[in-house]
């Protein structure tokens, strides 16, 4: 299906059914355009390639082949071409329908029919009011049985090479060299004060999270607000033009990390989430 282009004054989203997601979100500002998240290719070869894509019903990655609750044991096959291990659920990956469509507003459905262990239906809606979108995620559990759950948004902000981030939070997710979470532990990178990308990567979740971060580049402030309770964060480096952060309700792989790190959504119950981004111009 065709994109949708959604405008209000400056500001422009572009979402696509074919996933869920964003291939787009910029503004227009003192005469010039800005991209707020970084813009997916002009011809995506991917779902991996958008501005944005939607997690669920797992936040980015799983090991161990699966995850296990209680006395089940949830087998959760790779699902991403030339990477070993499940990866950011399966909504980014479907075609959704569209349910509303203005020229500020798209909200979409996704119908997941039944799988070996997940069967949800997944709304989502974008609003512009500028400066401001708003990005409203539910799922929904539409079997009888409960179900691990994680939901999340995943978008690539674009940086640049002065920019620096600030969030507050209390503990950091450890992990190991393929990425998989550990342990939870003490703040190893504080953000509390703004401060620069690391020079290398940087792919961990935070927890205690407060909701707000925020992103200083040389000529604006972005800011991305959450009603989520964990901000992951990855970026490969400043020179990479972009930094994720991703605001959901589990960190990756947790109910393997704790016995209690993944919630089972009852037979017909629901999750939500909600994220809004903003630009201010600060110079330029």
């Amino acid at each position: 299906m065709a994109p949708i282009t959604l405008t209000s004054g400056p500001l422009r989203a572009v979402a696509t059914p074919d996933g869920g997601g964003l291939l787009e979100l910029s503004i227009e500002q003192n005469g010039r355009h800005h991209h707020i998240l970084r813009p997916a290719s002009a011809a995506p070869a991917t779902p991996l390639d958008r501005a944005m894509i939607v997690m669920a019903p797992w936040c980015n990655r799983i090991g161990g082949g699966g995850v296990r609750v209680g006395d089940r044991f949830y087998p959760i096959a790779p699902n991403v071409d030339g990477f070993p291990m499940p990866l950011h659920g399966t909504a980014f990956q479907n075609l959704w329908a569209v349910v509303d469509q203005r020229d500020t507003h798209l909200e979409m459905m996704l119908d997941v029919p039944a799988t070996d262990n997940f069967n949800y239906q997944a709304r989502i809606s974008y609003t512009l009011s500028p400066p401001d979108l708003t990005v409203r995620l539910t799922v929904i559990n539409t079997g009888r049985d409960p179900m691990p759950f994680g939901i999340g948004l995943h978008p690539w902000f674009a940086t640049d090479d002065r920019t620096s981030l600030q969030f507050h939070a209390t503990k950091q997710v450890m992990t190991d060299d393929s990425g998989l979470p550990t342990q939870i532990g003490n703040l190893v990178d504080d953000f509390g004060i703004p401060r620069e990308l690391p020079d290398g990567r940087i792919d961990h979740s935070f927890l205690g999270w407060d909701g707000c971060a925020k992103l200083r580049n040389a000529d604006s402030v972005v800011t991305m607000r959450s009603t989520a309770p964990i901000l992951h964060v990855f970026s490969p480096g400043p020179s990479a033009e972009f930094c994720c952060l991703e605001p959901q309700t589990t960190f990756p792989n947790s109910a393997n990390v704790e016995p209690n790190g993944t919630s089972l959504l009852a037979g017909n119950a629901k999750a939500s989430l909600a994220m809004t981004i903003s630009r201010i111009q600060t110079s330029g």
